[in-house]
């Protein structure tokens, strides 16, 4: 089927489904390949649905935010200079400045090559850059004085520059899926994946037998491969079956992974995966090893295959504070949200909505 097609099945579904929900819809968002959007209309359809509850009270007293450093880049910018960026935090106060600072290779101290500091951009070009590997930090400047250095960013100025960073993954495949955050709380992001790169469509028109399973990995910042989580057969081979999602969710500075699981080898004779236990898991963000599970929303009232195999994950700070888990079961007719907080090496649910 041609992808025009695709697209026009796609959108008319869409429509109807929110016609049934009793909203309204534009173009733009049926037209989108994201799924994003649909889910963010689910949890408006939540907020509004039923009886009043009470609010969400989760687990923190403040907001639950990602402890992320400087971010200090340096790439070779051509004829002998090195372009310098960094991150500008939501916790620098205002008016803070930064000065820019650089160790040649076998120097023991670093030099300061900014006169005064710079307050108006968090970007830098050292024209004078030496002519072999070098490493750079920035200091942030608070009411005049000097906090202490970033982590340094190592440059051969006189490489060739490709315009982007690379890591070599493992084995001979293609992923996927890519989600960034800190696993091993040292304030870098680390990757994990989701391997091979195939997709499955549950709907009948295009469901094919699944060539084999899904593989999620996780690589450090330097790119050292961490750990590898086999879904196995009874997650079948599609976005829609196989959903995670990266984030701290316990607030302990090192980010989780939270996916659908399953157990054994559930396939039918012609593959698919109709029966079976099903879990919302949460591994540890460093060593892959489950740390909570519970039940993923059942397949339960549903009409078709079609329909129970889309699945879903999001994150949403729900009470403002603590990061909340979104667990989403089907479109289209019969949908089942659920949302978890994640604390103390436990889920615990927040609430429930189930929309027919």
């Amino acid at each position: 089927m041609k992808a025009t097609e695709q697209h026009r099945q796609r959108t008319t579904r869409l429509r109807h489904f929110a016609k049934r929900m009793g909203k309204t819809t534009s173009q733009s968002w049926c037209g989108a390949k994201s799924t994003f959007p649909l889910i963010v209309l689910m949890c408006s359809f939540a907020a509004g649905a039923g009886a009043a509850k009470p609010p969400v009270q989760g687990y923190a007293a403040q907001r639950v935010a990602e402890k992320i450093d400087r971010g200090v880049s340096a790439i070779p910018a051509g004829e002998g200079r090195v372009y310098v960026s960094w991150r500008l935090l939501n916790t620098d106060p205002k008016g803070v400045g930064f000065h820019v600072y650089r160790r040649a290779a076998g120097e023991g101290k670093a030099v300061r090559l900014t006169q005064e500091p710079i307050t108006k951009t968090t970007d830098f070009t050292d024209a004078k850059a030496p002519r072999a590997k070098c490493e750079y930090q920035v200091a942030a400047v608070v009411d005049g004085k000097e906090q202490p250095l970033s982590p340094p960013a190592s440059v051969d100025p006189t490489a060739a520059f490709p315009g982007y960073l690379s890591i070599k993954i493992e084995g001979n495949q293609t992923f996927q899926k890519l989600a960034i955050a800190d696993l091993d709380g040292d304030g870098r992001y680390d990757y994990v994946i989701k391997t091979p790169n195939a997709n499955v469509d549950p709907y009948e028109n295009y469901w094919k037998k699944s060539p084999g399973t899904y593989k999620v990995e996780a690589y450090n910042a330097d790119g050292k491969f961490l750990w590898r989580y086999d879904l196995g057969w009874s997650i079948e081979q599609g976005i829609w079956y196989s959903p995670y999602v990266v984030y701290d969710f316990d607030g302990d500075g090192k980010a989780e992974v939270a996916l659908k699981t399953g157990e054994g080898d559930p396939r039918d004779a012609d593959g698919r995966v109709q029966t079976g236990p099903e879990y919302l898991t949460v591994l540890d963000g460093l060593t892959g090893k489950v740390r909570a599970q519970i039940d993923w929303p059942s397949r339960e009232g549903f009409e078709r295959y079609n329909y129970y195999c889309r699945n879903q994950m999001a994150v949403a700070y729900l009470d403002g504070k603590t990061p909340a888990l979104l667990v989403q079961r089907g479109t289209y007719t019969l949908i089942k949200l659920y949302a978890y907080e994640f604390h103390n090496g436990k889920l615990r649910e927040l609430w429930r909505w189930v929309r027919s």
